[in-house]
């Protein structure tokens, strides 16, 4: 062996091993979507910005709630100071239409599905590469580059 192929193959053993990274990434999210329990808080932030020049208006929203996410289905709970927080709000809208409401605006923004795929990232992501394929070939497979 001479070491011209010597350091080739050494150069060329990483390109070999990561060939088919891909099947190796959707193999390891179909072992992490299980059906563990997942408890935990789940913020959101949100700025709506509508119009522009002097009529623009800004809105701006946050909430937490809790979930679970398991065999038993998706569960969100919330905190008895965001119920109270929303009945102040719901308070203030009967006084005034034009009344700020960041607790309504952030859970409004907060759906089932927006819950679930945050809840669930390896089965989302699993999903999303469920039809993906490998641009990059390595030209010790026979293969070419693409660019």
């Amino acid at each position: 062996m001479t070491p011209a192929s010597l350091i080739a193959g050494l150069l060329l053993a990483p390109a070999l091993s990561y060939a088919d990274g891909l099947t190796d990434l959707k193999a390891a999210l179909q072992r992490l979507s299980g059906s563990q329990v997942i408890k935990g808080q789940l913020g959101v932030k949100i700025q709506r910005h509508q119009g522009e020049g002097k009529g623009a208006t800004t809105e701006q929203g946050g909430a937490t709630l809790l979930v679970e996410d398991g065999a038993q289905g998706l569960h969100t709970q919330f905190a008895p100071d965001l119920l109270t927080k929303l009945r102040s709000e719901d308070a203030a809208s009967d006084q005034d239409a034009n009344a700020p409401t960041p607790v309504l605006l952030a859970l409004k923004a907060l759906g089932p599905r927006d819950v679930r795929s945050m809840t669930a990232g390896a089965e989302t992501l699993g999903r999303l590469l469920a039809t993906a394929t490998l641009k990059l070939k390595f030209p010790v497979l026979g293969s070419e580059f693409p660019f």
